[in-house]
């Protein structure tokens, strides 16, 4: 849709027309297909476009800001605002929702895996102990059971560090975890910091807007002031 063909009121409904369409072709996207959404739904040529290819990857891959950005040179209704803000945090949610879930399911495999790998250390302990029993039992009438028994010092040697090497792979993805949750704590106060940026732009806006309503109305009345000493002044010489 190019929205910059219309003008005046026809230009605010267009563009409210077409954010709309927005929204409803992007409320099951996640944040990344949202903004490529937005840069095909503008139409090809058009300033809107060309405004679009001029923007950089940090506010084009970020829906709050871009929306921001957009409304500033296009300005969209409020109600449309706070509708896609209200999409966006449904979207991030989702998101959370969904990384929280795969990290669930990650952190239980890998418990799992390290429950399992106990658990065969285990076996592999007690046999190695039952058969150096035995072996010190045939000792006493073997000759060669010095080589034998250092070929279980080794194998229970080679267990205790696979044992020891399962825990150092579960701290890494104990620390990872903690990594990822810091980069989720510091991205949801960019979000808000962002979020507050656009509340603070917005209130610019509404400032604007009343300042530029009272030039008009102070213009206009005026113009009235002025019509009604011309039709007193026409008055004034029909009367004398």
């Amino acid at each position: 849709m190019n929205f910059l063909q219309f003008w005046g009121d026809e230009q605010q409904h267009g563009i409210d027309a077409w954010f709309e369409n927005l929204l409803r072709e992007t409320t099951d996207r996640d944040e990344q297909q949202a903004c490529e959404a937005f840069g095909c739904l503008l139409h090809v040529g058009s300033p809107a476009d060309a405004w679009y290819e001029d923007l950089p990857d940090t506010i084009r891959d970020h829906w709050p800001s871009l929306t921001a950005a957009f409304s500033m040179v296009w300005p969209v209704s409020r109600k449309l605002l706070c509708a896609s803000g209200a999409l966006h945090v449904r979207r991030m949610e989702r998101e959370e929702e969904s990384a929280r879930l795969w990290d669930k399911e990650v952190l239980r495999l890998v418990e799992q895996e390290l429950e399992w790998a106990t658990e065969w250390e285990d076996y592999m302990g007690w046999v190695c102990r039952d058969e150096k029993r035995k072996m010190t039992f045939r000792a006493r009438c073997e000759v060669a059971w010095e080589s034998e028994l250092q070929r279980l010092d080794k194998w229970e040697r080679a267990s205790r560090e696979a044992y020891e090497e399962d825990e150092r792979v579960r701290r890494e993805y104990e620390a990872q975890e903690i990594a990822r949750e810091e980069e989720d704590l510091a991205r949801q106060a960019e979000e808000e910091r962002l979020e507050e940026d656009w509340r603070a732009s917005m209130a610019v806006l509404d400032e604007e807007e009343r300042r530029t309503a009272g030039k008009l109305g102070a213009a206009r009345i005026r113009r009235v002031e002025g019509i009604l000493r011309v039709v007193a002044e026409v008055e004034d010489r029909r009367t004398r």
